[in-house]
């Protein structure tokens, strides 16, 4: 599995997330803004957004979590 997998833009809709999750069986998506992560969605993110009303074409910079630990890449 590559980064590029795992990655969705922070304007992508819930849908795509989802889709991508479900592509991937990971559960995760990292919200990118060009090459920079700013925020994770998690399959629980998604369902407690939708739970409180909100809709699979709703952006998902709107639902991720932006308090985040990141570690650097190492080879």
């Amino acid at each position: 599995m590559t980064l590029d997998e795992l990655t969705i833009q922070q304007d992508a809709s819930l849908r795509c997330a989802l889709e991508k999750m479900d592509a991937s069986a990971e559960g995760i998506c990292f919200v990118v803004e060009g090459q920079r992560v700013v925020g994770t969605l998690t399959d629980g993110d998604v369902r407690r957004s939708v739970l409180a009303g909100a809709s699979l074409e709703d952006a998902v910079d709107r639902y991720m979590t932006r308090d985040f630990v990141a570690l650097p890449v190492t080879t």
